[in-house]
């Protein structure tokens, strides 16, 4: 095989939740590249928050790992919808974008069932008895 056919052959990445991150964020930035004004000054702040998140494990008091993953998704989907690349690289998102979507699914619903065993109050304690004022003649 020539060095030509194997560098023709695709590459196969396999997809992780910190590479699927990194690589809609590079996406991400070609969209901010692209074009002139593709995120309002408001989105860019909230994307680089979404980054700081994902990439860079900060602690954000209103981003959450999952809410950082959607909002990557839907700046991708604006970047697609302003013609920001090819397609090939669009199929390469929409397959990043499949991803992460089903492993988001499963990550809330993890969080959910978590979030109700926190809840489940029976084992808190032991049932309390109620006072009995006693009997009463009328």
């Amino acid at each position: 095989m020539s060095q030509q056919e194997k560098s023709e052959q695709p590459q196969v990445i396999t997809l992780d939740s910190m590479n699927s991150s990194q690589i809609l964020s590079q996406y991400i930035e070609v969209a901010q590249k692209h074009d002139p004004n593709p995120f309002t000054l408001p989105e860019a702040d909230i994307l680089k928050r979404c980054r700081d998140v994902l990439l860079n494990g900060q602690e954000d008091p209103e981003i959450k790992p999952p809410q950082a993953r959607q909002l990557f998704m839907q700046a991708v989907s604006k970047g697609q919808s302003k013609g920001a690349w090819n397609l090939d690289d669009a199929s390469i998102l929409h397959k990043v974008c499949q991803y992460v979507t089903a492993n988001l699914s499963d990550t809330v619903q993890k969080q959910v069932q978590a979030d109700d065993e926190d809840n489940d109050l029976s084992s808190l304690s032991q049932p309390v008895p109620l006072k009995n004022p006693g009997l009463r003649s009328v």
